[in-house]
């Protein structure tokens, strides 16, 4: 029996054009090369550190076939263009895309990607958008927040209409939070920001009226707190009148309709998803090649959920292939 297409909807990847233009110093992020090929990339809050897999595509190749992953999504993980001044935001975002758009077309089978968009820049970043869609990017990525601004904000929620009348998706990845004070020891920010942070971004968006119509969202790291506080959410809908007049539906019922990826290594948390929006709205993920990372990780917390064949099929990679409107031969 052939084995299931496997789709990565959330892994990242730095063009070493980027990282270059990064190490310039010219800009509000900066970025410092070893001898060894690693490189740790300083931003307000946090750093990540870039491994040969982050920028290398033959790197990366090797290892999706040993763990027997057919497609990354790629995507430029934090800290984004947005936080960057605007004219710098709009040229590294075309830059990024260009790069994108150049490995997806050498290896088409093996790598689709998602839009870096200048979001610092509203009319820049509708302007970008409709590039990449028009160029064949899979998608677009959209950061928790846009320099303390929500997707409920009237700048970012105007772009997110056009990504909806172009049916193009958009991947919700955590950012760090505007005070990030209270995370800025034992790397709390990624532990715990991230997660908060996504979560306060969709509801903001839910409650906020503001919510686009046939909207594609997929959101990182299985939602961060979403599953486990939809209850509560629904609780809230009903008790206080004011969330009334902007928000008639019930959260949960909205909720369950975006896309989450799995990026949460545990069955039981798994399962929480599973039971609230179904098999055909979850996405595989395994967020490498970053330090808290892992295909071979996600694929066996994905393998260790009681599931039909067919559930199985879709979580791996059906469901990302018919959201991005892509087949794989």
């Amino acid at each position: 029996m052939q084995r299931p297409r496997v789709v990565d909807i959330h892994c990242h990847f730095y063009p070493q054009e980027y990282l270059h233009e990064l190490a310039s110093g010219r800009g509000a992020v900066s970025a410092q090369w070893s001898q060894g090929g690693e490189a740790i990339i300083h931003y307000a809050g946090d750093y990540n550190v870039v491994v040969p897999a982050h920028w290398d595509p033959e790197v990366r190749l090797q290892e999706m076939d040993r763990e027997g992953v057919d497609l990354h999504v790629l995507s430029l993980t934090t800290p984004g263009v947005h936080i960057e001044e605007a004219q710098r935001g709009r040229d590294l975002a075309r830059l990024v895309n260009s790069c994108f758009l150049e490995l997806c077309r050498k290896f088409p089978d093996r790598f689709a990607a998602l839009a870096a968009i200048p979001w610092q820049d509203p009319n820049a970043a509708a302007d970008e958008l409709r590039w990449a869609a028009k160029e064949g990017l899979a998608g677009v990525m959209l950061f928790s927040n846009i320099n303390g601004n929500y997707p409920d904000h009237p700048d970012i929620a105007g772009v997110l209409q056009e990504a909806a009348r172009l049916k193009m998706p958009v991947f919700l990845h955590p950012a760090t939070p505007p005070d990030p004070a209270p995370y800025e020891v034992h790397r709390l920010v990624p532990l715990l920001g991230f997660p908060f942070d996504t979560t306060l971004a969709v509801v903001r968006l839910l409650f906020s009226g503001s919510w686009p119509a046939n909207l594609r969202l997929i959101v990182a790291h299985l939602g961060g707190t979403i599953p486990y506080l939809a209850e509560r959410l629904d609780r809230g809908w009903r008790a206080y009148g004011e969330l009334y007049p902007k928000s008639r539906t019930m959260p949960s019922s909205l909720l369950a309709q975006l896309y989450y990826d799995t990026v949460n290594f545990a069955p039981e948390a798994l399962r929480l998803a599973l039971d609230f929006c179904g098999s055909q709205r979850l996405l595989f993920g395994s967020d490498y090649p970053h330090q808290i990372g892992s295909m071979a990780g996600a694929l066996r917390a994905v393998h260790q959920l009681a599931l039909l064949p067919t559930q199985r099929r879709q979580v791996l990679g059906e469901n990302a292939l018919h959201l991005l409107r892509m087949s794989l031969h």
